[in-house]
């Protein structure tokens, strides 16, 4: 459950007065998303496997889940970034779905950003999960050069440290209007 599900139904104050620190809250439901992640994914593998013959175990390489690691990463940041901005403004309405489909749809989700029209390929490279899709992309190619790996994992790196700052501040200033006004109660 998110955050705005938990202010909805009155919990997230009650939560939030125990003695539990902040931190351990966001990691539990980090790793509770993550394994619910790693089970869709899984299934699909075998499904893949079953139907199709494709063992994606045998061409992943140690890369392969150095960017799926600071991929997940950079998501707990975005998730506290929106969780912090959905207990400060309270209603942030349909907008994380909306940049959620622009998301997917620049970078590189339904095709490659370079079917796109000139200028808006350029779009793509501004998009965070681009460098997720094609990293991953790249380190199933067993072709692919070790250098041009490495500039994916190292631009997630800054990625990731940069989404969970600033998730983390966004996290505690969202959490420190609302208790100072009263309203975590309240959605």
């Amino acid at each position: 459950m998110c955050i705005r599900d938990r202010m909805m139904m009155g919990t997230l104050e009650s939560i939030l007065v125990t003695s539990t620190r902040i931190t351990t809250i966001v990691i539990s439901y980090a790793i509770f998303g993550s394994i619910f992640g790693l089970a869709s994914i899984f299934i699909l593998l075998l499904i893949g496997y079953a139907i199709f013959g494709i063992s994606a175990f045998s061409t992943a390489t140690i890369y392969t889940w150095i960017i799926f690691i600071l991929t997940t990463l950079m998501m707990v940041g975005f998730g506290m970034m929106f969780g912090g901005l959905t207990i400060w403004l309270k209603n942030i309405g349909d907008s994380i779905p909306f940049l959620q489909d622009i998301t997917m749809f620049f970078c590189g989700v339904y095709f490659p950003p370079e079917v796109l029209p000139h200028p808006l390929e350029y779009v793509s490279y501004l998009i965070p999960f681009y460098y997720s899709m094609e990293g991953l992309r790249k380190s199933l190619i067993p072709s692919t050069d070790f250098a041009e790996i490495i500039f994916y994992i190292i631009i997630l790196l800054a990625l990731s440290i940069s989404s969970l700052y600033v998730g983390v501040v966004t996290l505690n200033k969202g959490l420190e209007k609302a208790k100072k006004e009263g309203t975590l109660a309240f959605y």
